[in-house]
C-alpha cells in the first residue's frame, strides 16, 4: 500500500486496515505519508516535500494513478530524500532565539496542558529526545519567521511530541508543519473557533444532556477544554495507546472524526 499511495490511498481495503488498526512499527510511516503526499492544498509548499526538483512527498497527491508499482517506489523515495532536503534547509535558517523559544513553549506546554506520562520524556532537560523536539520546532518557527512556512500550531509541543514518537526529525518536521499548513489543528480565524464552541454546546446538550446539564450547574465554558482536546488531536487527554488510535483515524477521516471522539 505505502509505495502505491497515491493509489491505494482511498481504496475500500486500505480504509478498512486503516480503521482496523495501523501497527506500531508502520504508524510513523503510514502518518508522514498521510500528512504528507494526500493532501493537494500543500503542493506547492516546500516544506512538505514539493521542491523545485519536481519529485517529492507533497507532489503525490497529484500524480497520475496509472504509475506501476516501481514507479511508486521511486516516489516515495524520493518523497524522503525531499523531507531530509527540507528539514535541513529549515535547520540552516534556525538561529538561536528559535531555539530559545522552542524549549521556552514546550515547557510552558507541558505544565498546562499535560500529556500522557510516556511524552514527558520530551520535556526532561537531561533528554536527548528534548533536543529532537527543540529542533523540529525551531525549524517550524524559524520558517514562519523567514516567510517560508505556516505559524507553528498552538499545540506545537504535544504534536511535535507525538510525530517525534513514531518518526525520525525530517518526517517529524514536514508533517508538523503539514499540520500546521492544511490542518485543523493549525492557527485558525478566531471566528472558526467560536463556530466549533457553537457546534459543541449544541451537539452535547442534545446528545448528553445531562452532562450539559453539569457542566452549565458547574459555570465549566467549553472553551475551557474542547480547543485543547482539539488542536492535541486528543494527546492532552487520552492515554498514549488510545490518543495514537485517535490519530490513526483522523488522518484517516479528517475532522469530522473528533467530532465522534
Amino acid at each position: 500500500i505505502l509505495p502505491n499511495w497515491a493509489i491505494e490511498r482511498s481504496s475500500r481495503r486500505t480504509l478498512m486496515l486503516w480503521w482496523e488498526g495501523i501497527p506500531s512499527s508502520l504508524r510513523g510511516k503510514v502518518w508522514a505519508t498521510a500528512l504528507t503526499s494526500s493532501n493537494p492544498t500543500t503542493t506547492h509548499l516546500e516544506w512538505v516535500g514539493a521542491g523545485s526538483s519536481g519529485g517529492g512527498g507533497g507532489g503525490t497527491a497529484a500524480t497520475s494513478h496509472g504509475g506501476s508499482k516501481k514507479q511508486g517506489g521511486r516516489r516515495s523515495s524520493s518523497g524522503m530524500h525531499s523531507m531530509v532536503g527540507a528539514y535541513e534547509r529549515a535547520i540552516a535558517l534556525v538561529t538561536p532565539i528559535d531555539a530559545t523559544s522552542a524549549s521556552e513553549a514546550i515547557d510552558k506546554a507541558f505544565i498546562a496542558t499535560p500529556p500522557p506520562p510516556e511524552l514527558f520524556i520530551f520535556s526532561n532537560v537531561q533528554s536527548p529526545l528534548k533536543d529532537a523536539l527543540i529542533s523540529v520546532l525551531a525549524c517550524v518557527l524559524a520558517s514562519h519567521r523567514t516567510g517560508a512556512g505556516p505559524p507553528p500550531p498552538p499545540a506545537a509541543p504535544l504534536l511535535g511530541a507525538m510525530l517525534l514518537l513514531y518518526m525520525e526529525e525530517p518526517k517529524a518536521y514536514t508533517s508538523l508543519a503539514s499540520l500546521a499548513a492544511s490542518h485543523c489543528v493549525g492557527e485558525r480565524p478566531l471566528e472558526h473557533d467560536q463556530w466549533r464552541l457553537t457546534a459543541a454546546e449544541r451537539m452535547i446538550s442534545r446528545e448528553l444532556p445531562n452532562t450539559a446539564e453539569k457542566l452549565n450547574a458547574l459555570e465549566v465554558p467549553y472553551s475551557a477544554w474542547l480547543p485543547n482536546w482539539h488542536l492535541s488531536l486528543f494527546t492532552s487527554t487520552l492515554q498514549l495507546d488510545t490518543a495514537a488510535r485517535v490519530w490513526d483515524c483522523y488522518l484517516r477521516d479528517g475532522e469530522p472524526l473528533l467530532w465522534r471522539v
